[in-house]
């Protein structure tokens, strides 16, 4: 049996050939970035040598982590993050931090573990560019109490050579922080990062709403003082949408993130970089589209140039309007010219209230198996060549997961199963014997 706990979030395969990844059972080859992209499957010779260094090994349940897709060699690449899992709303001890490096391929289907990072974290950005990924900030703590240490250097993994290094910067730097969002913009090879939290206390969150940009070859900082930015924030995503020149702001957190009746964002903000503005493309006050949510995950899909946004975490309390789920797994398309969302999946709907503090009944949300289980704190990578994301790990009701699913053309597809992590209704064969929302 699969050990599976419950989490607190409620409240508020290896020799079986690869799967068909969304367009990826096309036999043309698309364009990306200057480097030629096969998406069409492997035949047997070409998978034997491809995946030979491909094993059975893959990451354990993980989530706080980063992810960003390597275009050239079709990899998803993940660094860093935590699987510890609370318990009854209590930590399951200390809480852990991750320095290692996974990449998956997504051709073969399978993880190799790459080297350790130069440090362990959690909650850092990550942005793919220049032939590498970048990781910028996050948090640390040795055992489970006091306070965090923030962090505020650069690093870069080469995807070619798979060497970590850290980055020796000039000049002024953003501030050390957690649970900000950072992209990549290959027209001015730059990396961008957008606000997060300042606290190094685990209980209160100082939201930020700076812009920063790094240039990759002059190798600094530059601040950019622009007007009216969008509202401070934390768990926040962002992307560059290279069509409109734009970096795209959806969801996340003010202070009361974890209050009793937290404000979640659900407005989306573009910033015109050659203009030196802000645009608000939906305020938070506008109706229709997804409900405010917390660590979602934002990619814009270039082939149906729509930002897509999957899961996150909404306000978490019940009220007499609205039953909330706390985790989702619902799928919106924003349409950046017309400015309007459409509903793609609804996900799970909720079903019955819990029983008492933290104890939520097996039938808690009517499931809805097409869709992967219900999550924040995950990742979603795009991969522009074939025309596909792959969404990795997150926080579920039943602890962190390790399952990988595609998603293209509006469907999702799952790619290698959770091994933890679920509910109790996705894994037994008989729903009769699920006890709570977990076993």
């Amino acid at each position: 049996m699969r050990r599976l706990l419950l989490l607190v979030t409620v409240l508020g395969c290896a020799d079986e050939a690869p799967l068909d990844v969304g367009g990826a059972g096309q036999d043309a080859e698309r364009d990306s970035g200057g480097a030629d992209v096969s998406c069409a499957p492997l035949d047997g010779t070409t998978a034997q040598s491809r995946c030979g260094e491909f094993g059975s090994e893959r990451p354990s349940r993980l989530s706080e982590h980063s992810a960003v897709y390597d275009e050239t060699n079709r990899q998803m690449v993940v660094f860093g993050g935590t699987g510890d899992i609370p318990v009854n709303c209590q930590s399951n001890g200390t809480k852990s931090f991750s320095r290692k490096t996974w990449l998956y391929d997504d051709q073969c289907g399978k993880w190799v573990e790459g080297p350790d990072g130069p440090s362990a974290r959690g909650r850092h950005s990550a942005a793919a560019g220049d032939g590498a990924m970048w990781v910028f900030g996050g948090r640390y703590r040795e055992g489970d109490s006091g306070d965090y240490t923030l962090f505020d250097d650069l690093l870069r993994f080469d995807f070619a050579g798979r060497t970590w290094r850290s980055i020796d910067v000039d000049g002024a730097v953003p501030s050390a922080r957690a649970t900000s969002a950072m992209t990549y913009d290959g027209k001015r090879k730059r990396l961008w990062v957008f606000g997060g939290n300042s606290a190094t206390s685990g209980l209160v969150y100082t939201p930020m709403n700076d812009l920063w940009a790094y240039d990759i070859e002059g190798q600094r900082w530059l601040a950019i003082d622009a007007s009216n930015a969008p509202p401070p924030r934390l768990f926040h995503s962002l992307v560059y949408d290279a069509q409109r020149d734009w970096l795209v702001v959806f969801g996340g957190a003010n202070e009361t993130a974890f209050d009793n009746r937290p404000v979640y964002f659900k407005d989306v903000w573009a910033y015109d970089i050659g203009a030196d503005r802000w645009l608000e493309l939906q305020s938070q006050t506008s109706s229709g589209g997804p409900r405010g949510r917390f660590w979602s995950s934002l990619v814009h899909d270039t082939d149906a140039d729509a930002y897509v946004v999957f899961g996150g975490h909404d306000p978490g309390a019940l009220t007499d309007a609205e039953q909330s789920l706390g985790n989702l797994n619902d799928t919106w398309r924003f349409d950046p010219d017309s400015r309007r969302w459409s509903e793609v999946a609804a996900g799970d709907q909720f079903n019955k209230p819990n029983t008492g503090f933290c104890n939520f009944p097996p039938d808690f949300a009517t499931i809805d198996s097409s869709l992967p289980e219900r999550r924040s704190a995950h990742t979603l990578v795009w991969n522009a060549g074939c025309g596909y994301a792959l969404l990795f790990g997150g926080k579920t009701d039943c602890g962190s997961t390790d399952d990988v699913w595609s998603y293209a053309d509006q469907l999702w597809q799952p790619l290698l199963p959770a091994l933890e992590g679920e509910v109790c209704h996705r894994w037994r064969d008989d729903l009769s014997e699920c006890t709570d929302i977990c076993f």
